[in-house]
């Protein structure tokens, strides 16, 4: 059953944002009209509201970190005016129904705001001209143009808080820029997300915003004699637009990470170029859900991310479990996250004597009934740490969900459980055991629809093997040696693969 979650609402909203303002507003005319003439010169403000926040909508600019600092204020002035204009308005219209004012104050007031909102929209107007007089994206184009950019990584995407899709790949681009004396950039749809990698990398690298189609095809032409590649990191409609272009540049699909989820062999990836996979596993995920790519787009890159991880060379007791479940996704077929059981898994590895580090998808709060569990699941670890001593307290929160990443997360752990998640696909690299929850109430057909399970013991749907897995992991690791066999296809043999193929794509 589909859960109308708080996320699905929010993107429900947004799409019919337009629609539900243009019903308010046209309710609180009808309202005001029915208290009589004096409201006429609010009313008559109310278009002009409108097409001022039509125009600001409407007039979209590139911007490049370092040299496009004032435009911002400049153009998105006229956002202000909308706001502010709103405020004063539904201000008014709470006044004049709440509070009881002789008929000359409410002309008073009424045309004092009329004036207020024109006054600020002729100095939109005036900005948007002067705007306009400056050549528009002249200045950033001439710089990117000689900047002699050679790849960029594209981003976006609609949701909040997302960018560490981008962020788990740029240490590896820029370290390769920096060893193959390259230049590249970080272009972005989106002005939030221009912010946040601005702020972080505009010291290292040009950070460009191209908030249209037009845009985006004036940044490729001003960096056509340079730019050989664009890297993507997620499956965003707006990818497309980018591709679209035509410029003569190879597109890279990279993904944020490597599992059995739709996402990592889905038909819109094979738009591009050349689609960089872990191991093997990731190119014959593609043709074991019917979706043919030509076997040459794919490139075998390994996982930079995961070089730094500690690897255990024999089975070891398991003291610490890391719980690192998916979110819900989506749609159904994403809908794979062990959290909805996560309270009674929590609950069974405590009785199990072990320690826990709890780190949930980033996602995780965006579900409302994911949220519970999450909250849950901490309260129940919180209890628990008061019977513990320090060295041995369980780790969740700030420092196992912000101070730490994954990797080391994986390093003070001894084994993992979760499900269709990239974090497992990677923790296959340390050699430590791996506790994979069935989303399918039949095990075997689990196994069979998700080959990456085969690494991995596989905890039934109603988790009524968990404590006898558990109990057994305690004492020994029999699929240690499996393991070590299988996880070549899955993050292939050669772990920084990756610098060999990007330098070939970039040529």
């Amino acid at each position: 059953m589909r859960i109308f979650t708080k996320d699905r609402f929010r993107r429900l909203f947004r799409a019919a944002r337009r629609q539900i303002q243009t019903l308010i507003l046209v309710l609180l005319i009808i309202l005001l009209l029915g208290k009589g003439y004096e409201f006429l010169p609010i009313i008559f403000s109310l278009p002009i509201i409108a097409w001022v926040r039509y125009a600001n909508n409407h007039v979209k600019y590139i911007r490049v970190c370092g040299i496009s600092k004032n435009k911002i204020n400049k153009v998105d002035y006229p956002s202000n005016i909308f706001k502010i204009g709103s405020i004063v308005f539904f201000i008014y219209v709470f006044c004049s129904y709440f509070l009881v004012l002789p008929a000359m104050v409410l002309w008073i007031i009424s045309f004092f705001t009329l004036f207020l909102i024109l006054a600020f929209s002729v100095k939109a107007v005036y900005n948007l001209l002067e705007y306009a007089k400056e050549n528009g994206n002249q200045k950033e184009l001439d710089y990117l143009s000689g900047l002699k950019i050679d790849f960029a990584l594209f981003y976006q995407d609609g949701a909040k808080n997302s960018e560490h899709q981008l962020k788990m790949w740029y240490p590896y681009f820029k370290e390769f820029a920096e060893k193959n004396n390259k230049k590249f950039a970080i272009i972005t749809y989106n002005n939030n997300y221009y912010e946040v990698f601005s702020n972080e990398y505009g010291e290292e690298v040009a950070v460009v915003r191209a908030p249209s189609l037009r845009m985006m095809g004036e940044v490729l032409e001003a960096t056509k004699e340079s730019l050989k590649a664009i890297f993507y990191v997620n499956n965003s409609t707006i990818n497309s637009m980018m591709i679209g272009q035509g410029l003569n540049v190879n597109h890279i699909q990279l993904l944020h990470g490597d599992s059995d989820k739709p996402s990592s062999y889905s038909k819109v990836t094979t738009m591009f170029d050349y689609i960089f996979v872990a191991g093997q596993a990731g190119a014959d995920r593609y043709y074991q859900h019917g979706i043919n790519v030509n076997k040459d787009k794919f490139k075998i890159v390994g996982r930079p991310q995961i070089g730094d991880l500690k690897v255990i060379d024999k089975a070891k007791p398991v003291q610490t479990i890391l719980f690192a479940p998916t979110w819900r996704g989506n749609s159904k077929v994403a809908e794979v996250s062990s959290l909805e059981q996560g309270e009674e898994i929590v609950k069974q590895l405590v009785s199990a004597g072990l320690r826990v580090i709890f780190r949930p998808h980033p996602y995780t709060n965006r579900d409302h009934l994911l949220d519970l569990q999450q909250q849950k699941v901490k309260a129940l670890l919180e209890e628990d740490n008061k019977n513990r001593k320090e060295e041995d307290k369980h780790i969740f929160g700030e420092l196992a969900e912000q101070i730490w990443g994954v990797n080391e997360c994986t390093d003070n752990s001894d084994a993992v459980i979760g499900d269709l998640s990239s974090v497992l696909s990677d923790y296959l690299y340390s050699g430590k055991p791996i506790l994979m929850v069935s989303s399918d109430e039949d095990k075997q057909q689990f196994v069979e629809d998700n080959p990456f399970a085969r690494t991995a013991y596989i905890v039934e749907n109603d988790l009524s093997n968990l404590s006898q897995t558990l109990k057994t992991l305690k004492k020994n690791d029999p699929m240690f040696e499996e393991r070590q066999v299988l996880k070549h296809s899955y993050i292939g043999t050669d772990i920084n693969g990756f610098f060999k193929q990007v330098s070939e794509v970039i040529k």
